[in-house]
């Protein structure tokens, strides 16, 4: 990867709209998105894929905003465990290194 040019997550992070837990909870998956350097990175297409706790999969693309964050909502929340993982970053010029920084989360509610 040329310097300036790696695509890292950091982090990635499941949570609920209201705490504690309750019925009508929905599940949200905020994603950072910055260069290897730390800068965050605008306009970055992120693709997630969210394991639900029966198994389904869910996926979503969405462009980070002014500040390098993207925030999914993947519906209703459920009683059991969830995970999500970064499956690709495209912003021209640039490359989504995988392997750095932290681009998967799980979560038991």
């Amino acid at each position: 990867y040329p310097a300036g040019s790696q695509l890292v997550v950091d982090p990635v992070f499941l949570g609920l709209s209201t705490a504690p837990f309750k019925g009508n909870s929905s599940l949200y998956i905020r994603v950072q998105v910055v260069v290897e350097f730390g800068n965050q990175v605008s306009a970055a297409y992120v693709t997630v894929n969210v394991t639900t706790p029966t198994g389904a999969l869910l996926s979503g693309t969405a462009a980070t905003n002014s500040i390098g964050q993207v925030t999914f909502n993947a519906g209703k929340a459920a009683h059991g465990n969830w995970s999500t993982t970064v499956t690709n970053i495209t912003k021209a010029g640039m490359s989504f290194n995988a392997g750095a920084g932290k681009s998967s989360d799980s979560c038991t509610f």
